[in-house]
């Protein structure tokens, strides 16, 4: 990304200093106001937050072709092992200390 390109991405999120100020800033020259230099970080975030996402590995997703007897479902694997009554924590394990919402009483 050059200096440019990035004075421009910081013009379009609101930044009013000039392409010198930004290059200046950059090279330690002369400060920014801590606006400007937020609404500068902004710009670069929204940057860094582009390239991260193109570097990121896609999931395999089945498309609605997909025969669903071949595909593993995660979702639905984590969905059963939440929704299995050995995982639900009931009154009745915690005895007495129990109140009837399932909240341990005081001790």
């Amino acid at each position: 990304m050059t200096v440019q390109d990035l004075w421009l991405r910081y013009l379009a999120v609101g930044g009013h200093a000039d392409l010198f100020d930004i290059d200046a800033h950059l090279h330690g020259v002369a400060p920014l106001s801590t606006f400007e230099g937020d609404v500068l970080a902004h710009a670069l975030n929204e940057r860094l937050a582009e390239v991260y996402r193109a570097s990121c590995i896609p999931f395999r997703l089945p498309g609605p072709d997909a025969d669903s007897a071949d595909t593993p479902s995660v979702v639905a694997g984590l969905l059963d092992s939440f929704l299995t009554p050995d995982a639900v924590d009931t009154p009745a394990e915690h005895g007495d200390r129990a109140d009837p919402a399932g909240a341990p009483g005081p001790d």
